[in-house]
């Protein structure tokens, strides 16, 4: 591993095997360019979303209770000058409204409705670019 190479969490909903298909798919795809961590919601540590550079979150429930630690931490942590990826299958409504829970941790979040390992791809070529 080079010590430039950044390092990227990738955390999927629990129990949803075609997000779990998705974000396996996106690790192989990046894994020779970023550090990858592959984490479920509910296996996603603190430590874990501090260390990383840049974030995709896939979603399908925004209610699924793997993402209660998440959105009960974010308020008190500062990922300002970082990317991320809320990757959503769920209604457009409900997406935007998980996204703003990320709004006082100052991280740049794009909200994609595209659910497809290419949009991830795609999202990380424009922040390499």
């Amino acid at each position: 591993m080079k010590a430039n190479t950044k390092s990227f969490l990738i955390v999927y909903e629990d129990d949803n095997k075609q997000l779990a298909t998705i974000a396996q798919s996106v690790e192989q795809t990046v894994r020779s360019s970023l550090t990858v961590k592959l984490r479920t919601a509910a296996t996603m540590t603190i430590p874990d979303l501090l260390a990383a550079d840049c974030y995709a979150f896939l979603i399908a429930d925004t209610a699924a209770d793997g993402w209660k630690e998440l959105i009960r931490v974010l308020p008190g942590i500062n990922l300002a000058g970082r990317s991320g990826l809320l990757l959503s299958s769920a209604p457009l409504g409900t997406s935007d409204s998980f996204a703003a829970r990320f709004k006082d941790s100052e991280i740049k979040l794009t909200v994609s409705p595209d659910c497809q390992s290419s949009a991830v791809t795609s999202w990380l070529a424009a922040l390499a670019g």
